[in-house]
């Protein structure tokens, strides 16, 4: 009635069981996640005045090292890396790096997400994203800042079509 969602017994043994790994895990005991927790980073860019934000699991309190929790079913490197890539990780990290340059003036050193698994034995593994990684995220981001700008600007907001008026072709993929 009071619409709270409600942690079922299997849901909370998973979270401690992560949990529990998690504080086995070296680079989180070094301190990897720690930092201010779920603040947010906001500024407006330069460049098209559209304001952005950023909210990283921990904002470090020593160095421009940000490291950010996921939770992953599949903990194998091809699992790891279908993840970012399906989920466009390498573009949330970016976005942290433009922050730290906006807002700190200072650039960012690393992006580490740290994967725990959903499920038994909890495995938990740190990978950092690369540097290549990270600025085709932020030019994917510089991309699609203007276009954002004009649809704000203007009212008009066109899906993946951008607006066309006349039909195109679609074919019939070649491994079907």
């Amino acid at each position: 009635a009071a619409k709270l969602d409600v942690l079922t017994s299997a849901q909370l043994t998973r979270i401690r069981g992560m949990a529990e790994a998690l504080k086995r895990e070296p680079l989180v005991r070094a301190g990897i996640l720690n930092g201010c927790i779920e603040h947010s980073i906001i500024w407006k860019d330069e460049k098209t005045g559209v304001w952005l934000k950023v909210r990283p699991d921990a904002i470090p309190a020593v160095d421009m090292s940000f490291a950010d929790l996921k939770t992953i079913e599949d903990i194998t490197d091809d699992g790891i890396e279908r993840a970012i890539s399906d989920n466009d990780l390498h573009v949330q990290g970016a976005l942290v790096g433009m922050a730290c340059c906006a807002v700190f003036g200072r650039d960012m050193e690393s992006f580490s997400l740290v994967f725990s698994e959903k499920k038994e034995p909890f495995c938990v593994r740190v990978r950092d994203l690369t540097p290549g990684d990270l600025a085709l995220g932020e030019e994917q981001i510089r991309a699609v800042l203007p276009i954002f700008a004009k649809a704000v600007k203007t009212g008009e907001w066109h899906g993946p079509g951008g607006g066309q008026v006349d039909a195109q072709f679609a074919e019939v993929l070649p491994w079907r």
